[in-house]
Order: structure tokens, then sequence, then C-alpha cells
């Protein structure tokens, strides 16, 4: 805890016990206490909080990579539907779909 050894707790002690009092310092050490345990327990909200961000923020992310890898897959699928033509005496300016005299032919 703090490289804080039992010499320098004594040495701690004798001297809040010298500056305090022998009368106020229960009530002293019982504040310093409470103090000490309120900001125990901010900072373990603030760590929960930050490792619930952390979670929430790689969910997002692994959801973003899956509808990512799906699209790719839609995509491959929708390609491999897609069959080249094999008939060789097509103009190879012929697209599907278009006429035989395309525009400007």
């Amino acid at each position: 805890m703090f490289g804080i050894g039992f010499p320098e707790l004594l040495l701690i002690s004798a001297l809040a016990l010298v500056v305090v009092g022998p009368d106020r310092l229960p009530a002293v050490m019982r504040t310093l206490g409470d103090w000490i345990g309120g900001a125990k327990r901010s900072l373990a909200d603030i760590r929960q909080q930050f490792e619930d961000e952390l979670h929430l923020t790689e969910i997002q992310q692994e959801v973003q990579e899956s509808s990512v890898i799906k699209e790719i897959r839609e995509a491959s699928m929708s390609l491999s539907e897609v069959k080249p033509s094999t008939d060789e005496s097509t103009d190879p300016r012929h697209w599907p779909g278009m006429p035989p005299d395309g525009p400007g032919g």
C-alpha cells in the first residue's frame, strides 16, 4: 500500500495525536476513513463505467464487422450467379440486355 511500512505509520499516528489531540482523534480518523471510502467507491464507479463503455464499443465493433462480412458474402453470392456469355459471335462491347444495335452502332 503506497510503500508505507510500520515505522512510517507509527510516525504519522504520533504526529496526528500531537496535532489533533487525543479527544478529537477518533472523530478525525472516522471522517478521514469516510473520505477515503467515498473516494474508493467513486473510483470503482468510474472504472466500471469505463469497462462498460469499452465492452459496448467492442460489441458495436463486432456487429459492424459481422454486417460487413454479411455484405461481402451477399456480394460474392450475387457475383457467382452472373455467368459469362459463351457465345463468341457476340460483340465484346455488347452488354446483356442491350439491343444488338446499341448507341452509336
